[in-house]
């Protein structure tokens, strides 16, 4: 099943499908290895400010609440 990142619970894997972020966006997060392909755990859940973290390789990356709802995961 295909959703989008913000459906990922603390502690589950999720892997990226597709990201509908622009151009620039997708670049960004390829740098930091979010790309189609990637597995990433879900470390903390959105805060008041928006902000989530997630495990990717040996990193963990916080990202915005808009840029979490245009990555797409296979659970």
């Amino acid at each position: 099943m295909v959703l989008p990142l913000t459906y990922l619970k603390s502690g589950e894997k999720g892997r990226v499908v597709w990201i509908a972020s622009d151009l620039l966006m997708r670049q960004r997060l390829a740098d930091q290895g979010i790309a189609p392909g990637a597995c990433l755990i879900c470390v903390l859940k959105p805060t008041r400010h928006g902000m989530s973290a997630y495990r990717i390789k040996e990193s963990v990356i916080a990202l915005r609440r808009e840029t979490v709802g245009e990555i797409f995961v296979e659970l």
